[in-house]
């Protein structure tokens, strides 16, 4: 799993500038939760750990908000 959070947190820290060692913890708990809830593949994983990062660092899409 630290190689997939260390992927994520590549691509989206191209982008970003973002406490990374926070960021780390967050998305290593978040990856947990949903391997915990449901069986995915690590493909899934990256895409719901990018959205996810999304919306802690820029907040909610307001297409899917309602904003």
């Amino acid at each position: 799993m630290d190689v997939l959070v260390d992927k994520v947190l590549a691509d989206y820290s191209c982008s970003r500038s973002i406490d990374v060692d926070e960021a780390r913890k967050k998305i290593t708990l978040y990856f947990r939760t949903l391997s915990a809830a449901r069986k995915l593949n690590e493909r899934q994983l990256a895409s719901f750990g990018l959205a996810y990062l999304r919306e802690l660092y820029e907040g909610p899409d307001p297409e899917y908000s309602g904003m």
